[in-house]
């Protein structure tokens, strides 16, 4: 690993996207890499411009529902696999951005060492 794991953290294996493009009628449109940093650099940018429009005295412009036909247009103009992964309501954005798109999109990929011990079986003899 190049960064610590949290305990309870799911692990992930990368299959290569051909893997998942030679399966895409089985298991449907599967977001690749590319796809989160994606979404993570389009939250990122989003946010940017919503803070300028505070600084520069518009928040005016940043009503709930003019905000969210904001982020409809920007979601809707993505692909279906980054659509996948960006947030579906504009007020889940800062969350999203803390946490990254990764696992904004698979919120329940750490879990708890109690529903590990519940749920699982140990992998440390695995050869």
């Amino acid at each position: 690993a190049n960064q610590e794991i949290k305990a309870g953290s799911e692990l992930f294996h990368d299959y290569g996207s051909a893997y998942f493009d030679a399966r895409e009628g089985k298991f449907g449109p599967i977001p690749r890499e590319d796809d989160f940093l994606l979404a993570d650099r389009i939250i990122q940018k989003y946010l940017g411009k919503k803070m300028q429009l505070f600084s520069e005295g518009k928040s005016k412009f940043l009503n709930s529902d003019l905000e969210q036909a904001h982020w409809d247009l920007v979601r809707n103009s993505a692909s279906t696999r980054l659509k996948m992964i960006l947030p579906e309501k504009a007020t889940d954005i800062p969350h999203a951005a803390k946490v990254q798109a990764a696992r904004y999109s698979l919120p329940n990929s750490i879990r708890t060492l109690e529903w590990l011990k519940e749920n699982t079986m140990c992998a440390d003899n695995i050869r």
